[in-house]
């Protein structure tokens, strides 16, 4: 358990980061020993990046960063291991349960860990991937010498350890800045030669879900540059791969919704919604997205307002440091975009985003403990004061926002445009416009 992020708490003393197993700063206490949270934010309400930087570990960077502030959140205790950051007797038994698996010997059986393989959703082929390196199938150099296979075992990368599964996927000193990336994996150091089975239910048992599936497009990415260049892999390569993986789950995603949204209405004589739509008269809408590029810290947040014929009013491209999870990150979108709406006094408005799980949340009414938690109730204090419904739509019907995200990455800046837009934005205004 850790204390969810309050102004008050101790900086050296207290659990209040999202960092397994402690949950406490580790690095020297240079701010001082009863240094409280506070000192690290800004007046204007921001993390005091320099500060935090120059004071703690990289890890603990990335844990703070992950952390969105809401200034009147008060102290609660929160579970880490569960989805909403309540404590459930099944997440204390997973937990358990994980640790003794990889504290148990190499050969220990966990039956049934095939399924958990199927039930992640990410494409076909890293199922298959997956299931091959907890088999120990992948033709790494440790398992072709077993085989009787004329090889050197040791990894071509560190030339240190034999190249073993979970050696070539994860402990080699050449993946170092792609561990670092991987913020969530932040813990304890297992011992090197941990059979990959074990890594991999461990993890599956202590991450959320989102990060579970990012974790395999990674390890899967990370096989594919080694076999293209066993391990030639230059420093910029091995930096994108966090990115890489983030937008191609992303893309995943996506398509798999406009499949099952596809499948859903064939069987309807409605038309799938493919395409933005136009607000009803007099009504004001607000398209929203979130793009995260996980190795540099950065969060884009796109915004698009405009009137029911159309026309762009308001457009943004924003640009953070943080290190939230894609889930997080839509969520501080759809929070922008509802104060832009309020601050502009733009009303009656409505407000779309592509983040499903985000938006089922917002609608379901329902507490959580967990980070995400304070960023939903803002958003529903402003909803609910103003009046604002908030709807899911697939990608394709937001595509403008979509893109003001990814271009506050590229540009890293703030960039907000009244009425006139770039040419690259006016394009796809006219093509959402279009009948």
């Amino acid at each position: 358990m850790y204390k969810k992020y309050n102004i008050i708490n101790y900086i050296y003393r207290d659990r209040w980061i999202p960092r397994p197993h402690s949950f406490m700063i580790q690095s020297p206490p240079v701010l001082g020993e009863n240094a409280l949270v506070k000192r690290l934010i800004t007046p204007s309400g921001s993390w005091d990046i320099p500060l935090i930087r120059s004071s703690f570990s990289r890890e603990e960077v990335d844990a703070i960063l992950s952390i969105p502030i809401r200034q009147l959140a008060g102290d609660s205790i929160i579970w880490h291991f569960g989805t909403d950051g309540n404590y459930t007797v099944k997440s204390g038994y997973k937990l358990g349960h994980s640790i003794w698996t990889i504290n148990a010997p190499s050969g220990s059986s966990n039956s049934g860990w095939w399924n958990t393989i199927w039930q992640i959703k990410v494409p076909p082929k890293v199922k298959s991937f997956l299931w091959k390196a907890c088999k120990n199938w992948l033709p790494t150099a440790f398992n072709l010498a077993g085989r009787g296979v004329p090889t050197e075992m040791l990894c071509l990368g560190c030339s240190k350890r034999p190249e073993t599964t979970s050696h070539a996927l994860w402990y080699c000193e050449t993946l170092k800045r792609i561990r670092f990336s991987c913020s969530f994996t932040a813990g304890p150091k297992w011992r090197d030669d941990v059979e990959f089975k074990d890594l991999f239910l461990f993890y599956k048992h202590v991450l959320c879900v989102e990060d579970v599936e990012l974790l395999c497009i990674v390890w899967w990415r990370i096989w594919f540059m080694r076999n293209r260049g066993m391990h030639s892999i230059s420093g910029h390569c091995l930096d994108e791969v966090v990115s890489w993986a983030s937008s191609y789950l992303e893309d995943f995603k996506s398509a798999r919704l406009v499949d099952t949204s596809c499948l859903v209405s064939s069987s309807c004589s409605n038309e799938l919604v493919t395409k933005w739509t136009l607000s009803p008269v007099d009504t004001f809408k607000v398209n929203v997205d979130a793009a995260i590029q996980a190795d540099k810290q950065l969060v884009g947040v796109g915004l698009i307002v405009r009137q029911s014929n159309g026309l762009v009013l308001v457009a943004s491209a924003q640009c953070f440091t943080a290190c939230f999870s894609p889930l997080v990150a839509e969520a501080v979108a759809i929070l922008r975009g509802l104060q832009c709406a309020v601050s502009c006094g733009f009303y009656p408005v409505v407000l779309d985003s592509d983040a499903k799980w985000v938006v089922d949340l917002i609608n379901s009414g329902n507490e959580t403990q967990a980070e995400i938690g304070a960023i939903v109730e803002d958003i529903l204090v402003i909803s609910k004061q103003f009046n604002i419904p908030i709807s899911f739509v697939p990608r394709a019907a937001n595509m403008a926002a979509h893109v003001l995200a990814n271009n506050g990455l590229r540009s890293c800046t703030d960039q907000v445009w009244y009425e006139e837009v770039p040419h690259w934005l006016e394009s796809v205004c006219c093509l959402d416009s279009s009948e």
